[in-house]
């Protein structure tokens, strides 16, 4: 299941819990694109409780939309965290992932953490 939540602007949270349908592909890809019209200086708290797989079509749209979008998302976003609940002994290498991001991005492993992260950059932009 994918959702987005927005009751907390300008922090964002994009949840990934269970199983990743192709309807939930679909609304994260349209997700993406409304980020891109949400007042500037946000910050984002993706929380992943699963191995969710996109298909190969919708990592290349991802992909795609992160390439072409990268410039403005530099401007409008004051970062991103990544939070891996339930899989505290499970490290991901996120070297490539900080790379290619045009903010600071960083990884979790409690939701709290994520949301303690994500203000602290929204206040350092004075949001």
């Amino acid at each position: 299941m994918f959702a987005y939540e927005t009751e907390r602007a300008p922090l964002y949270v994009l949840r990934f819990v269970g199983r990743f349908t192709a309807a939930d592909e679909r609304v994260y890809l349209a997700t993406l694109e409304d980020l891109l019209h949400r007042p500037p200086g946000f910050a984002l708290v993706v929380v992943l409780q699963n191995e969710n797989r996109m298909s190969a079509d919708g990592n290349k749209q991802q992909a795609l939309w992160f390439k072409q979008n990268r410039n403005w998302l530099g401007e409008i976003c004051r970062g991103m965290v990544r939070v891996r609940e339930h899989e505290p002994d499970h490290h991901h290498d996120t070297s490539n992932f900080r790379k290619a991001m045009p903010f600071p991005t960083t990884e979790v492993e409690t939701e709290a953490e994520g949301i303690a992260w994500a203000l602290a950059r929204l206040e350092e932009a004075g949001r």
